[in-house]
C-alpha cells in the first residue's frame, strides 16, 4: 500500500508532477489525484503531521492477563471480573464523568451528542450491564445451585437403583 504521508508531502510541496509523485511512490497518476482530491489537499500547503504512534505498553493501565494454561470458563470468568472492576470504577466517579461531558459539549450545536454521553453513564445502563456480567458470570460456573425440583428428581433416581428397584416385567408367555 502506498504511504500516504509522504505523497501528501510531496503533493504540498509542490515540486513534482502527479505523473512523478506516481512514479516516484510506485502508484498510478490516477490514484495521486484520487486521494489528493478525497483528502481535500492543496497545492502550495502546509503538510499535516502524521498520527503519533501508539503509548508504549508501559503507559497503559494494565497489561494483558497471561492466558498460558487457562481454559475458557477461566478466561470467561477473567474478563467478567474486569469488566466488573470497570464498571465499579465509572460508578464511583458517575458524577466526575458527568462534569466532563458537559464540559466536552457545552458548546455543540445540539444535544444529541451530550444526551448520548450521559445515557452511556445513566444508572439504568450501569444497571443493565450489571445485570449481564452477573448472568454471564452465572452461566460460566461449573453448576449452579438446584432447585427443589432437580434435587427430587436426583433423589428419585438415586432410589430406584438400590434394594427398592422395581423388577423387571412378566414375560408373555405365547401359546
Amino acid at each position: 500500500m502506498a504511504d500516504l504521508d509522504a505523497i501528501e508531502k510531496d503533493w504540498k510541496a509542490d515540486f513534482l508532477t502527479n505523473v512523478a509523485i506516481g512514479k516516484r511512490h510506485k502508484v498510478t497518476e490516477a490514484y495521486v489525484r484520487k486521494v489528493a482530491k478525497k483528502f481535500g489537499w492543496q497545492r502550495g500547503a502546509a503538510v499535516t503531521p502524521p498520527a503519533p504512534p501508539p503509548p508504549p505498553r508501559e503507559y497503559l493501565r494494565r497489561s494483558a492477563p497471561d492466558t498460558g494454561g487457562m481454559n475458557d470458563r477461566a478466561l470467561s470468568q477473567d474478563l467478567i471480573r474486569r469488566m466488573l472492576d470497570e464498571l465499579d470504577t465509572v460508578t464511583a466517579h458517575v458524577g466526575e464523568l458527568e462534569e466532563l461531558i458537559e464540559l466536552e459539549t457545552h458548546d455543540d450545536r445540539d444535544n444529541r451528542r451530550r444526551a448520548a454521553m450521559l445515557k452511556a453513564v445513566s444508572l439504568p445502563v450501569r444497571t443493565n450491564t450489571l445485570k449481564m456480567l452477573i448472568a454471564s458470570l452465572a452461566e460460566s460456573q461449573p453448576e449452579g445451585k438446584k432447585g427443589k425440583k432437580e434435587l427430587l428428581q436426583e433423589a428419585a433416581v438415586v432410589a430406584g437403583k438400590g434394594k427398592f428397584k422395581s423388577s423387571a416385567p412378566p414375560l408373555r408367555a405365547v401359546g
